[in-house]
């Protein structure tokens, strides 16, 4: 299968990019892996903005 766009969003995902078989319904396809990857892309985001979530910066700016 011919993958279109995906070099320019591997690009703007800066390569968090991440392959889980399945269809458009994979999530409730294969819900264990999709927790998993979703946990690992969060750790992920976590490390690399030095484990600040950006939401809580802005509700900390507004109280």
């Amino acid at each position: 299968m011919r993958q279109v766009g995906l070099d320019a969003t591997r690009r703007a995902a800066r390569g968090r990019i991440e392959w889980l078989e399945g269809s458009h319904l994979f999530p409730m396809e294969r819900p264990i892996e999709t927790a998993r990857a979703l946990q690992r892309m969060l750790n992920s985001l976590k490390a690399t903005e030095g484990g600040v979530p950006r939401d809580s910066v802005a509700l900390a700016k507004r109280a």
